[in-house]
């Protein structure tokens, strides 16, 4: 990759909840064939509580947002003190190559945002 060292290729990411005490899940490829499992919180992202219908309705539109993607680009801006990445999320449906989707991918959180479901928080 020729961004910053903190730039990642995620695979196989699982969306079981986002909200503050569910965050998103993934395989990170670390190099050499060396894969890492983390829980990242989405830089800037405040989202609903999980147990109630905005947290859901939230849920439902991860989902399908990253069902139509093989793999994401993730920038990570250090640890929480809950120990997960804060990370910004990039995706462009229908791009295998990794390079293409860090520079011209769609922006997970700014999507998140815009569609009014979670709140920017600082």
């Amino acid at each position: 990759m020729s961004r910053e060292a903190h730039v990642r290729f995620c695979e196989g990411v699982e969306v079981k909840f986002l909200c503050a005490t569910r965050p998103l899940v993934c395989s990170i490829d670390c190099g050499f064939d060396t894969w890492h499992r983390e829980r990242l919180r989405l830089r800037f992202i405040n989202a609903p509580e999980r147990n109630t219908v905005a947290g859901q309705k939230t849920k439902r539109f991860l989902q399908e947002i990253l069902s139509e993607v093989d793999f994401v680009i993730l920038k990570t801006y250090g640890i929480d003190i809950y120990g997960r990445y804060l990370a910004d999320v990039f995706y462009l449906p229908g791009e295998a190559d990794a390079e293409v989707v860090a520079a011209k991918g769609q922006f997970l959180n700014q999507a998140l945002l815009d569609s009014k479901m979670v709140d920017y928080v600082l």
